[in-house]
Formats: structure tokens, sequence, C-alpha cells
């Protein structure tokens, strides 16, 4: 049944085409003719409208017919279906004229212009800028160290106090006290600044100084001594103390020479 329905199929189709093939020239030139003339007329677009209806007709002709009848009526609907393309063609035109007609082109310039006002709040940045005021206060701390020089407030040669200074070691003898020690006592010098400028002491004897005979405590690094002054340093700062082997051994090794951070005070 398929291959019969497509031989009718094919034979409807051949016999259409010829149906179009001879009445179909003079068709359309009457069609052209009364175009032109519709196209003169104020009037063209409601004979456009109803010229579309035949167009749904077109499709009828698809389907297939099972009698011989059917050869004969497309020849009819092909004299109808070929006035609606003549038409067709004519109307194109007035859908290009339609184009040129939107122009709100303004609204896209007016849109153009709103992005200016977004510029003025970036100004307002600048007052960053002001923290920079801040760095003034620094400078206030400099003056902390001024206080330091408050720790030598006892007064030159007087025996109240607590002094800070370095010790060293050298073999004793005859002192400026006039006195002979020996390496193995408890004896230390102080300084010549120290000395000459004792209170009590006129520089005229250094054996009647009264700095000569007094004792002094002194403290390194946890360990105390007690030693005698009895000498007299002229290489030594205000409160340096030089000692003899024993008493110098006894706060640090002798191989060290030099210590640094003593401690001492008249008793």
């Amino acid at each position: 049944m398929q291959l019969t329905q497509v031989f009718v199929l094919v034979a409807t189709v051949l016999a259409s085409a010829n149906a179009l093939a001879t009445p179909a020239h003079g068709v359309r030139l009457s069609h052209r003719h009364s175009g032109i003339a519709k196209a003169r007329s104020p009037t063209p677009e409601v004979a456009i409208s109803s010229q579309s209806v035949p167009k749904r007709s077109l499709k009828k002709r698809c389907k297939p017919r099972t009698t011989s009848s059917s050869l004969t009526i497309p020849s009819a609907v092909a004299n109808v279906a070929a006035a609606p393309a003549s038409s067709s063609v004519e109307v194109t035109p007035s859908s290009q004229e339609a184009s040129p007609e939107p122009s709100p082109s303004p609204s896209a310039q007016a849109s153009a212009q709103d992005p200016p006002t977004t510029q003025p709040p970036a100004p307002t940045t600048q007052a960053a800028p002001t923290t920079s005021s801040t760095p003034a206060p620094v400078p206030t701390t400099s003056a902390t160290p001024a206080p330091a020089p408050t720790t030598s407030s006892s007064s030159l040669g007087n025996d109240v106090g607590t002094f800070t200074g370095q010790a060293t070691w050298y073999d004793t003898g005859l002192t400026a006290c006039g006195v002979t020690n020996t390496n193995t006592e408890y004896i230390a010098a102080v300084s010549e600044l120290l000395f000459d400028t004792y209170p009590g002491y006129n520089g005229a004897n250094p054996n009647n100084n009264p700095i000569c005979g007094k004792q002094a405590q002194v403290t390194y690094e946890g360990k105390t001594i007690t030693v005698t002054i009895t000498d007299r340093c002229t290489a030594c700062a205000m409160y340096d103390l030089d000692f003899t082997p024993t008493a110098f051994q006894n706060l640090a090794d002798l191989g060290a020479g030099r210590i640094s951070g003593i401690s001492w005070h008249f008793i």
C-alpha cells in the first residue's frame, strides 16, 4: 500500500507541474498588471491581506489522493496559487521603508551623559594624608634618658653613697699612705682624683690624708670582700679600685686583668 501511495503522490506532483507550466504565464501577466494598478491606489495593504488566504490551500495539495479524479484538481488550485506569488514580490519594499522610522537615538545619547555624575565623589579620598601628622609625638620619648646622670648624686670624696667602677690588680709595696703592704693583704688603692680631693686633705702630706686606713665593701657578681684603702692609683678613673692579687682573685680570675661593674661603698 505504501508503494502505491508513493506512486500516486509522484503522479500528482508531475500533473501539477504540467498544469502550472502552460496557463501560469498568462495568469502571472494578468496579476502583474492588477498588482501595478493596486500599487497606485492609496490602500495597497487591503489587497495583500485578502490574497494571503489562498496560501493555506497550497498545503492541501501535498496530501495524497486515492482516487484518479484528484489529478484534475491541482490544475485549478495551481491557477489560484500562482496569483499571490507575483504580488508577494511587490510587497517586500513596504517592509524596507518602515525600517528607518525607529530613531530613538537621543535616548542613547542621554545615557552617555550619566557617567560624569560618578566622578565628583572621587576627590573625597584626598583627606587620607591627614594621618601623616601622627608621627609628631614620637620625639617626646627622647627626653627620658635625661634622669640617668642622677645616679652620681653622691658628692666628691664623701663617705655616703655607693660607687660603681672598674677593678684591677697590682703588686703592692710602699703605699701613698706611707704603709708597706704585701700581695696577700686585702688592700686597695683609690683613684688619684678621689684621693687628692677627699674632704680634710690639704694636699701637703699624703700620709696625713683622712682617706688612709678607711675600709670599703666591694661587691661583684654576688661576691663581696672588704678592703682597706692605703694607696693612690694614678691610672684609675674616679670610682675605680686597684687591688692586691689576693683581694682581686676573690672577685674574679687574675687572668681577667680588669673587670667592670663593681659596686662599693665606705664602711
